[in-house]
């Protein structure tokens, strides 16, 4: 049988003819045979280029591109194959990620040979990927009007350059028009549907997959995509069965072992994904992208340091495991080393997506929110079709207080991308609506969102987190039965989100069990989830648990910062200074632990006790303001008729003459829902004034004393509120329904609780010479004229007003009727029927939010 195909190998390769010997080896997937009979073949003829050509193809083959690069660029310096060594010279820089050297090779093969059509379409086929879509369009043209082979590949690119541009439908033509070249051909089909699918045209994409695999039951690339379909509406079980379809396949190809794991991963199956991704690293431990998702999952796990001695196990990583080893230098907080991987990779790549972004992220958060647009822009610019520049603009523009604007690039960027990826960008619509206070826009925009990408649970997370600051419980209740699970990560956010329902109906150890089951699905997936832990344990004051997650948050958090700092430690966060103080009054703790588990109203009694021992006890005040809002006996509206005894006036302050432009709408929006009330507008001037008009030296004393504008305005709320009366609003806020619509006949103090419990500061509507106003007033002076070294938010903020409504309370020389009858303290989503509170704005961006001014950093 020695004319058979095997024999005929077999003898080519114990020919003497060493080229002949390495195309049989060749043929047979035998690289390093292969390179040995070329290599010998080019000292045989060392005139001639096509053995070391060859040589160069099975080093690529073996990965051993240093040497590969080596060996071409020595052949081109001998005669003959000039135009294959230039094509291979870049296929060989593009798959080490160079692309500006690729598309000088293709360009120097087109110059030698303008008529031949495979320059042509890689030349087309590179420019189209540096973003140079007309001159890649104009030789992509010049490719198709050649014929064969490479007039089916230009024409498919040619669909590839119009879906760049946004020419959706022009692309569907050429894939159309290359499937009419090559009937039997099934990649114009797949790129057909592959597009369809980012369209959001689902059902039209799944049939054209369908029908690729129809004709080609093994189509690896049609089970993949299909896959890929099935996970994006989150069926895991068919997503899992077109993976391992397209595997059985194509065992060797690593794509679809990548998407298996991703979707083993999201589901949980940590170890499943790991096995996956083993596989195709032991078959090429040079992978990139298996080496990246499995960086990923270290990362996710906690542990940024073997993912970083994972990816550092890559001779030549290109530009995206770059990005991921400086996410890991940032996340262990070495951000010079972070930075100099991002030039890295961007000296590889400028236009490269993810450098871009985490640079602009990194820029952000140093505070530089300028220099973070122009890299977002240069991104957006270089890839108008995703959608994740336009967002990390929108957040470098309201960074800068620039919210029209940042909602205008949210627009632009709607206009460019696929339709079926918009759904990020109405997320980030509706975060960027709600913080800049304009809640009930943001309502109605998560509302429809959501009704058009049902099937996106960020958009369901959006949507829930302004329902419940504005909408029905029943909505809020429909967020919770009706987003997304199919990933882990999802879970943990449905975890969470059911959690913060229950904290905002002040079932706190549900709330404490729901945000402890997210951190368990998903311990990395967000640090601010540690504090919402922790809050709960401070409240149900479980002290060890407390400390444990905050220990957690401090080794995890990444706070804005510019130069060396200090290490976070708890202390330097606000929950950190409310242990603090917590612990202080120890024995008054001790007696709160005692009665933590009675029923609401007996708690709340037990409280009055503990602060009678113990006056002035922080832990006690917070402790009985949350027993009494548990026992339905804050509300203090009563069965009073008639208009509000609070005057109608309200009061702001600024320290400076002319707030920032940001503020100024906010600051608005009060006369605007309230045209019967005064409007008041305070500066450092004008308060001097009235603190010296109205009150002896030692108050004005004391706001003089204070050290920062936040303390000076804590000090002259409740001065002008104890002197004149009427409401006094944060800058901050803005008012989206009349006063009125919170102000109850019967009340003679408003406030609102917060989710410490406390009464915050930032609304307070009063009559004059009110007892609590009063008691906030004697205590804020004394703290800001002492000195007091106490943490402003209890010196003289939040925690001050709180004592004095709980010693009022507690104050037994008082009638019951005249401790509670004429307060009114409105739960947090009472007040948000006609109040936005703690809108963003570009002064806390800048580093003058009070949190920031306490801890130098992002407080907590």
């Amino acid at each position: 049988m020695s004319g058979s195909p095997g024999g005929s190998a077999e003898e080519a390769e114990r020919s003497a003819d060493p080229m002949e010997a390495g195309l049989a080896a060749s043929a047979r997937g035998a690289a390093a045979a292969a390179l040995s009979h070329f290599l010998q073949a080019a000292e045989a003829r060392p005139e001639a280029a096509l053995p070391l050509l060859h040589a160069a193809q099975e080093l690529r083959r073996l990965a051993r591109l240093e040497e590969a690069e080596r060996t071409l660029h020595e052949a081109l310096l001998r005669e003959g194959e000039r135009l294959r060594v230039l094509l291979e010279l870049g296929h060989l820089a593009r798959q080490q990620g160079k692309a500006a050297e690729a598309l000088e090779h293709f360009l120097a093969a087109r110059a030698l040979q303008p008529g031949n059509a495979w320059a042509q379409l890689y030349a087309g086929q590179q420019l189209r990927l540096a973003g140079r879509l007309e001159e890649a369009e104009e030789v992509l043209l010049l490719a198709t009007s050649q014929g064969g082979p490479p007039a089916l590949h230009a024409r498919l690119e040619l669909g590839e350059v119009a879906r760049q541009a946004g020419r959706d439908e022009a692309a569907l033509e050429h894939f159309a028009e290359a499937a009419a070249l090559a009937p039997g051909e099934l990649r114009p089909l797949v790129q057909q549907a592959e597009l369809l699918r980012q369209l959001g045209r689902m059902e039209e994409a799944r049939a054209l997959f369908h029908q690729v695999l129809e004709r080609d039951p093994g189509n690896y690339t049609a089970a993949r995509a299909l896959g890929q379909a099935a996970r994006a509406t989150g069926d895991n079980a068919g997503a899992e069965a077109f993976f391992r379809q397209a595997t059985a396949t194509d065992p060797a190809s690593p794509w679809a072992w990548i998407d298996l794991a991703a979707l083993l991963r999201d589901r949980g199956d940590a170890e499943g994904a790991a096995a996956a991704l083993g596989g195709v690293l032991d078959r090429n431990p040079q992978q990139e992208q298996a080496s990246v998702l499995l960086a990923q999952m270290r990362q996710q796990a906690g542990d940024p340091e073997t993912a970083l001695a994972g990816l550092r196990e890559l001779e030549r990583p290109g530009p995206w495991p770059l990005v991921e080893m400086a996410i890991c230098e940032r996340q262990l907080d070495r951000l010079e080393a972070s930075r100099a991987l991002l030039d890295r990779a961007l000296a590889l790549d400028p236009d490269h997506p993810g450098a871009l972004q985490q640079l602009g992220e990194m820029l952000r958060m140093e505070n530089r929110s300028a220099s973070a647009l122009a890299i977002f822009r240069k991104a957006a610019h270089a890839h108008p079709r995703n959608p994740w520049p336009r967002i990390g603009a929108s957040h470098a523009l309201a960074d800068q207080g620039e919210v029209e604007a940042a909602l205008r690039e949210l627009e632009a960027a709607a206009d460019s991308i696929p339709a079926g990826e918009a759904g990020v960008v109405a997320a980030r619509r509706i975060e960027l609506m709600r913080s800049a206070g304009l809640w009930l826009e943001a309502l109605a925009a998560a509302r429809e969102a959501t009704g058009r990408w049902p099937g996106l649970p960020a958009l369901w997370e959006q949507r829930f987190r302004t329902e419940i600051l504005v909408g029905e419980a029943e909505a809020v209740e429909a967020c919770l039965t009706r987003m997304p699970t199919a990933r882990l990560e999802d879970r943990a956010r449905l975890a969470w989100m059911s959690a913060k329902w229950a904290e905002a109906q002040w079932r706190l150890r549900d709330a404490a069990d729901g945000y402890e089951e997210a951190l368990r699905l998903a311990p990395q997936a967000g640090v601010w989830r540690y504090i919402d832990a922790a809050r709960m344990r401070l409240l149900l004051l479980d002290i060890p648990a407390m400390r444990r997650h905050m220990r957690s948050f401090v080794r995890l958090e990444q706070p804005p910062r510019k130069g060396p700092q200090r290490p976070r430690r708890i202390p330097h966060t606000h929950l950190g200074q409310l242990l603090n103080e917590f612990e202080l009054g120890a024995d008054a703790l001790t007696a709160l632990e005692a009665i933590r588990d009675l029923p609401p109203a007996e708690r709340a009694e037990g409280a009055l006790a503990v602060l009678r021992r113990f006056p002035g006890s922080t832990a006690a005040s917070v402790a009985l303001m949350v027993a009494l809002r548990q026992a339905g006996q804050l509300d203090g509206r009563g069965g009073a008729a008639g208009p509000s005894p609070i005057p109608r006036r309200i009061a702001q302050f600024w320290d400076a003459k002319e707030p920032p432009a940001d503020l100024r709408p906010l600051m608005a929006s009060w006369g605007a829902q309230n045209p019967d009330h005064e409007i008041l507008l305070f500066d450092d001037e004008a308060a001097r004034g009235f603190l010296a008009r109205h009150f002896g030296a030692e108050v004005l004393d004391a706001y003089e004393r204070a050290p920062s504008p936040t303390q000076k305005s804590d000090v002259f709320r409740l001065a002008w509120l104890y002197a004149a009366g009427g409401w006094y609003a944060d800058c901050d806020d803005r008012c989206h329904a009349p006063l009125a619509t919170i102000a109850s006949p019967g009340a003679t103090l408003v406030a609102h609780q917060e989710e410490l419990g406390s009464l915050c500061n930032n609304l307070v509507g009063a009559v004059p010479q009110h007892e609590v106003i009063g008691r906030a007033l004697r205590d804020a002076v004394a703290a800001a004229r002492t000195g007091d070294s106490d943490y402003l938010w209890l010196a003289t903020g939040p925690g001050c007003l709180t004592r004095a409504a709980a010693e009022t309370l507690a104050d037994p020389l008082l009638s019951p009727g005249a401790r509670l009858g004429g307060m009114a303290v409105l739960g947090q989503r009472e007040l948000f029927r006609a109040v936005a509170v703690h809108c963003g704005a570009s002064y806390k961006a800048a580093g003058r939010h009070w949190l920031q001014l306490a801890f130098g950093q992002g407080g907590a």
